[in-house]
């Protein structure tokens, strides 16, 4: 073959146009990926240092990669003779554009076909680094595999929401979003569909990218997002503005005076005007807002103002009745057991209710918990 060609010298061996062949790939491609898969390499930091090696790259910029039919008819007496030669950093221009540039480039030209629309620079400068990171990741991956549209279009759909949020932002104002914040975004605009959710992790990801809100964002608040349900994100999207949820527990008192019982806790009526999923969940969505720090409850604590829980307790008003129906009615009657035993431990153990009221009291939305809305809602 190298005779065909007319490379009959020494210094020319077939593994020598394996550089030939990874330059041309390069060429071809603009994927660093592909070359690192091609060529085995354990790293893309391996693939830079190998193009390095070889000329391609001077200073972290990539010069224009020649032409295999030019190279075969200039006969370079060396292999790596083959890549263009050195240029001086007084030579290079604005116009080279380093592998980094191009791996975004890549992902930038899959999310948006204009790369000129309004916007697209600035989530350029602010997801560089996270999108070269995710560049090396599982995106690209997916990105290129023809069975992956539908999840290709949820990603490119939210990617769509980033930038009409960032382009709001002015020029000067825009700043670098950090890894630790971008990178599992990213990663969760991929699939989120869920409109809240995905709303959520937009904002957040443009909060970072702005020097006036980038103080708001703390790196757990990714992690947060994601032990939401769908039902509890709409439930954080009701308390913007909000300092706290007022709430009524009803409470049946045993007729024996000693302890109570409390059929119905911590009703809001936040499932009257938020449409959720699962309404019969509420006990769990709270439980789970004040473990993650979000909410804050302080049993026998409760708003002085009588006016926050009028509209409560009209909503309530027909489960109200009905346990009502309960009180002073020994329930134990109604029982027909089977020995006098059973009858008598019954008796001790269940006297009946006296009556029924209202305790009343609030979920505090905590200062962690308003810093979380106000750079993800």
């Amino acid at each position: 073959m190298l005779q065909t060609l007319g490379f009959t010298e020494e210094q020319h061996t077939l593994y020598s146009y394996k550089h030939t062949g990874a330059i041309n790939l390069y060429k071809s491609t603009k994927d660093i990926l592909a070359v690192q898969r091609h060529c085995r390499h354990s790293s893309s930091a391996q693939t830079d240092a190998y193009f390095s090696k070889y000329g391609v790259i001077i200073n972290t910029k990539v010069i224009s990669m020649p032409d295999l039919a030019s190279l075969i008819k200039l006969k370079y007496k060396k292999a790596y003779h083959l890549a263009p030669p050195f240029m001086s950093e007084s030579q290079n221009t604005n116009n080279s554009i380093s592998l980094i540039d191009l791996g975004k480039m890549k992902i930038f030209s899959m999310i948006y076909t204009d790369l000129a629309q309004p916007g697209v620079q600035k989530v350029g400068k602010a997801l560089g680094t996270v999108l070269d990171l995710a560049n090396t990741l599982v995106t690209p991956v997916w990105m290129l595999n023809e069975y992956a549209g539908h999840k290709k279009e949820v990603f490119k759909s939210n990617m769509e929401r980033v930038r009409l949020k960032i382009n709001e932002i002015p020029q000067e104002k825009v700043c670098e979003v950090p890894p630790e914040i971008g990178v599992p975004i990213i990663d969760k605009l991929s699939y989120s569909t869920n409109e809240q959710l995905r709303e959520s992790f937009a904002n957040l990801l443009a909060r970072a990218a702005s020097e006036e809100t980038a103080h708001l964002i703390h790196p757990s608040f990714v992690g947060i997002l994601e032990r939401l349900s769908s039902d509890e994100a709409k439930i954080v999207y009701s308390l913007k503005g909000k300092d706290s949820i007022p709430f009524i527990t009803f409470r049946l008192h045993n007729r024996n005076g000693v302890g109570y019982t409390d059929p119905m806790r911590f009703l809001t009526g936040i499932e009257k005007y938020v449409e959720l999923d699962f309404k019969q969940n509420m006990l769990v969505y709270f439980s789970n807002l004040i473990s993650l720090g979000i909410l804050s409850y302080t049993p026998g604590d409760y708003k002085t103002n009588d006016d926050l829980y009028a509209p409560i307790v009209e909503i309530y008003s027909q489960m109200q009745q009905q346990l009502q129906k309960v009180v002073g009615v020994d329930l134990a009657q109604r029982i027909n057991f089977i020995s006098e035993e059973d009858w008598q431990n019954f008796q001790k153990g269940f006297p009946g209710f006296s009556k029924l009221t209202i305790v009343k009291g609030f979920f505090e939305i905590t200062q962690f918990g308003q810093l979380f809305i106000k750079a993800c809602i």
